[in-house]
């Protein structure tokens, strides 16, 4: 049987690992510093740029209703002759497994818990408003909004590994021309 493994491609993996392992031991070796510089970085994101997750997960969904409803709903990922591996019922009830199952477990104890102790705009933790907003808040995470992002970038890597048989799981794979690598005509006539 032949490797089908794909090497690890050094310009990706090394400089990861780096910045990954330079994060990591200056939190480890100070921890009291990397809090403060973490909850700073939180507090700065969060505080300033709240509004632009929102209104990108809303931009998400609208760009993902056009992809779906527009003149690429019927692009298949998949080969001219592919067929679908399950029957449709089946990959639906395992996509909503995979994507909730955890979060449903954890999360749907843990988030509203969170939320009541750390309330967001300032609201006094444990008060019957931080209760509210405990019930509240988790619908940007449970919501469309979320599932929008998450769909934006896993169409087009699906793309290239099924249509193109591109082997590698990563977004700069999808983006070929931009970046200067060759590209073809692909099925149907699109640009790949």
């Amino acid at each position: 049987m032949e490797n089908s493994r794909v090497p690890i491609d050094p310009k990706i993996f090394w400089p990861a690992l780096v910045v990954a392992v330079g994060i990591s031991l200056f939190l480890a070796l100070s921890p009291e510093a990397g809090a403060k510089a973490v909850n700073s970085a939180f507090a700065f994101v969060t505080g300033n740029f709240g509004w632009l997750f929102l209104v990108a997960g809303m931009a998400c969904f609208v760009v993902l209703l056009w992809l779906a409803f527009g003149r690429f709903g019927h692009v298949k990922l998949g080969g001219p002759k592919d067929e679908p591996e399950f029957p449709y019922l089946s990959w639906v009830a395992m996509m909503f497994c995979a994507g909730i199952g955890i979060g449903i477990m954890l999360w749907s104890i843990t988030e509203p818990l969170y939320y009541l102790l750390g309330p967001p705009f300032y609201v006094e933790p444990g008060s019957m408003m931080a209760a509210e907003w405990a019930h509240l808040y988790g619908q940007f995470h449970w919501g469309f909004s979320a599932w929008a992002i998450y769909c934006i970038f896993a169409i087009p890597i699906a793309y290239s590994v099924y249509v193109r048989k591109d082997p590698h799981l990563r977004i700069s794979s999808t983006c070929a021309g931009v970046l200067g690598r060759k590209v073809t005509e692909g099925p149907l006539g699109v640009i790949i």
